[in-house]
């Protein structure tokens, strides 16, 4: 079960990059300084995202844990 839900996590994160060579692609696209908002944009907002993706994962598993110690004492 342990490595489901690794992989469910390394699916996640694929999708997550696949999303940002997508975006960063089609900013490129765009005129210089439509181009150079939106890119700095970018990189400020996904690194942060990224960080919110893994701490609800790692909440989600702390709080199927604790339930379940807390069950058992019950």
């Amino acid at each position: 079960m342990k490595s489901k839900n690794s992989f469910v996590l390394v699916e996640i994160f694929k999708r997550y990059f696949q999303g940002f060579d997508y975006l960063t692609e089609n900013i490129f696209k765009l005129n210089l300084f439509k181009r150079f908002f939106l890119l700095s944009l970018t990189l400020l907002i996904y690194p942060i995202s990224l960080f919110v993706v893994l701490f609800l994962f790692l909440f989600g598993k702390l709080s199927v844990a604790f339930f379940k110690v807390w069950n058992k004492d019950n």
